[in-house]
């Protein structure tokens, strides 16, 4: 006789998948940390074969194991040997000890790392802005698309990462300048992408924290990407403000970030976003489409409208500046 579950209204099996993959990729990435398998890869034992014997693993269970970290993009192979992929495996470090300190942040209510400061986003952030710049890449040329500024557009990136954001407008024309924004050590990273990119002469990287730019230029486009969900409400509205006070008239500021929906659960993988930004800011977390249309409407702001982008969960909130 078959057994069968009894019907449950409640029961998603997506959902349900979600979490068994979820901890089933725990689970190996736990062990590869565990068995050093990063470090020995490294250091020249490379193949399934040669790990078993270094560690005394199950050839069989290992070979699994490896399959289950290609599949995860944080190995890859060349030919028969193993290579680790040094950007996947650095933002799950990252990862980890952000994450590590949960249960303690939960207690104490006291973030390890605020991010929304300089000191507070060292040294996880030049570690991170590779990934983020691998996953989120798509997401530049449709901004573009989506602004279509004119020929010669004068382009300020704040908090630029690896500059993909801008990119794509110093790409697509020649007489584009941007000006990026960042920390030090973070534009070094964007530097030496707009050489690979040969754009390098199009930009000006200038060392500044947001909430004092020095600048006194008026911008075409003015984007402004995964940075606002490091504060509060107040402080990323008054970041707002003074960013629309370098937009030429005319011109458009470009909110990118994670925008919650309104009015329905969030999706899990936005949820799981918002619980991570509770173990790196103080006070910060992620806003509504309303939310950050009432910044940019105070701001002086209008024809507010949000981007679809092939980067989820990111999209953009436009708005330009009256001429």
């Amino acid at each position: 006789m078959t057994e069968t579950l009894p019907d449950d209204p409640t029961f998603a099996p997506a959902a349900a998948l979600r979490l068994s993959e979820a901890t089933a990729l725990h689970t190996a990435l736990s062990a590869a940390a565990d068995l050093g398998l990063v470090d020995l890869i490294g250091a020249g034992v490379d193949t399934v074969d040669a790990l078993a014997r270094e560690i005394g693993a199950d050839r069989r269970l290992l070979g699994a194991l490896v399959e289950a970290l290609v599949s995860s993009a944080v190995l890859c192979r060349a030919g028969d040997r193993l290579e680790v992929d040094l950007v996947m495996w650095g933002y799950v470090q990252t990862s980890q000890q952000v994450w590590g300190g949960f249960v303690d942040v939960l207690r104490t209510g006291a973030a390890p790392r605020h991010a929304g400061t300089v000191p507070g986003t060292h040294p996880a952030y030049p570690v991170v802005v590779p990934y983020l710049a691998r996953r989120f890449a798509p997401g530049g040329p449709a901004l573009l698309d989506a602004l279509r500024p004119p020929q010669g557009a004068t382009v300020l990136d704040v908090g630029a990462g690896e500059a993909i954001w801008s990119m794509p407008f110093a790409q697509a024309d020649p007489f584009c300048q941007v000006t990026a924004i960042d920390r030090g050590d973070v534009l070094a990273i964007a530097a030496a992408a707009a050489t690979r990119a040969g754009v390098a002469d199009q930009y000006r990287f200038h060392e500044a924290d947001v909430h004092d730019l020095q600048l006194t230029d008026r911008f075409d486009v003015v984007i402004v990407a995964n940075l606002l969900h490091l504060f509060d409400p107040t402080v990323a509205a008054a970041i707002v403000n003074r960013l629309a006070g370098h937009v030429a008239p005319g011109g458009t500021l470009a909110v990118v970030d994670v925008i919650v929906p309104s009015g329905v659960a969030a999706p899990a993988e936005v949820a799981l976003y918002a619980l991570s930004l509770t173990l790196r800011t103080e006070h910060g977390g992620l806003f509504s489409f309303a939310a950050c249309a009432s910044w940019l409407r105070a701001a002086g702001l209008g024809r507010i409208h949000q981007v679809d982008l092939p980067a989820p969960p990111l999209s953009a909130v436009v708005a330009t500046l009256p001429s």
